[in-house]
């Protein structure tokens, strides 16, 4: 699951219209970038050569970010830190990204191969579904599908009747999938060919964290500009 992550920040903006877009932008891929800091600094997690495991061709190794509780306890992290950065008595904040964080896992759980653990102890497995090894091609194009439509039409109210913010969002979500269909396998292959674990681990800590803060910040940027549109031209009209 990649673009898919990135199109829940849609709903998610409508119903959290006062908390700013780099929250959700971030948040929505958070698990994947505590994925990538764990590999780097702590080894302890990161990936095998799996050919059997379908779509990525190999096997994930998560057993902190990805399982059950581990992604309850990060996004509830998250969630505080959005408060506390962001500000203000508003708690919504907090739940912003608390639901933008879990989010991943929940979305992670349907495509998944069996990765997604209880905790990180018991080795208890409860997910994912086996798409991406089972039906790769399915999956692939059904999150593209379901990516434009949550771009087209699950959009804050002000954003509806904008032909071309509709069209931007879907063009930018397209770009996105396909650029991270090229992009992701070869930089991960890349890495796995250094010579070190440790350079190994470093490579792809570097491409989870290029794959999914590039479009966050992109995406951020210009959420978050129409976001605060109503502001600006109030200002304009005073």
């Amino acid at each position: 699951m990649f673009i898919g992550h990135f199109a829940t920040v849609h709903p998610l903006r409508r119903w959290f219209p006062n908390t700013p877009a780099y929250v959700l932008t971030i948040g929505v891929g958070f698990l994947d970038i505590v994925f990538a800091v764990i590999c780097a600094i702590w080894h302890a997690e990161g990936v095998t050569v799996d050919p059997s495991e379908g779509k990525l061709g190999v096997q994930l190794h998560c057993d902190y970010s990805h399982s059950l509780v581990g992604a309850l306890v990060f996004s509830t992290l998250y969630g505080f830190l959005a408060q506390v950065i962001v500000g203000g008595n508003d708690r919504q904040h907090f739940l912003a990204g608390f639901a933008a964080s879990f989010s991943h896992w929940v979305e992670d759980w349907l495509v998944h191969n069996h990765d997604l653990l209880l905790d990180p102890w018991s080795r208890v497995i409860i997910g994912g579904t086996l798409l991406w090894s089972k039906y790769p091609l399915f999956a692939t194009y059904a999150e593209l599908l379901a990516a434009i439509a949550f771009g087209w039409f699950y959009v804050p109210e002000k954003e509806r009747k904008n032909m071309y913010a509709l069209v931007v969002n879907v063009i930018l979500l397209v770009v996105f999938h396909y650029g991270n269909e090229v992009a992701f396998p070869r930089l991960a292959t890349a890495s796995l060919m250094q010579p070190t674990a440790d350079l190994q681990n470093y490579g792809l800590a570097a491409s989870m964290l290029f794959v999914f803060l590039t479009p966050a910040i992109i995406l951020g940027w210009v959420f978050e500009r129409r976001r605060r549109q109503p502001t600006i031209d109030t200002k304009k009209d005073q």
